[in-house]
């Protein structure tokens, strides 16, 4: 059901949305190249460790255990008192809780401060190329679902 997506969101959305794990590798492969892009325009303090953390860090947000968004209650949209949708700010439209900064700071070997100052944004950047990727893959998939559940009209005679 994935097939016709560029390689990036269908290993992606193979790992993610089907739990298949032995696309791990090509999706760690793939976004810490498009992360070496994005890393041609920083200036990067103490390198190449940090940036493979940085991917590690975002595809283990990505798969890993969550604690659902108290908010929105996992659903990752909110309503307000008029029925308006909205995307949950507390999580950012994931439906569950990010980890928090320190632990972040923590998994890529730096202080909560340098975290702040130096790699929050760029992961950031990195974990929106795989949210992308993520995002394309479940558009194809409900697309392709909705074609097979449309059944076509009896035609009366």
């Amino acid at each position: 059901m994935l097939a016709g997506l560029e390689q990036p969101a269908y290993v992606a959305g193979m790992l993610c949305k089907a739990g298949e794990w032995s696309y791990l590798p090509q999706v760690a492969s793939h976004l810490y190249y498009a992360a070496l892009d994005l890393a041609e325009d920083w200036d990067l303090p103490r390198g190449v460790r940090q940036l493979k953390s940085l991917v590690y860090l975002a595809l283990l947000e990505a798969t890993g255990p969550s604690v659902a968004c108290m908010r929105c209650e996992g659903a990752g949209k909110t309503r307000d008192a008029l029925g308006v949708e909205a995307t949950c700010e507390l999580c950012q439209g994931r439906g569950q809780l990010p980890a928090m900064q320190r632990t972040r700071a923590d998994m890529i070997g730096v202080n909560e401060s340098n975290w702040k100052r130096t790699w929050r944004d760029r992961y950031r950047d990195i974990d929106q190329i795989l949210q992308n990727w993520l995002t394309e893959a479940s558009e194809h998939l409900n697309a392709a679902l909705a074609g097979r559940s449309r059944r076509p009209e009896k035609r009366r005679a």
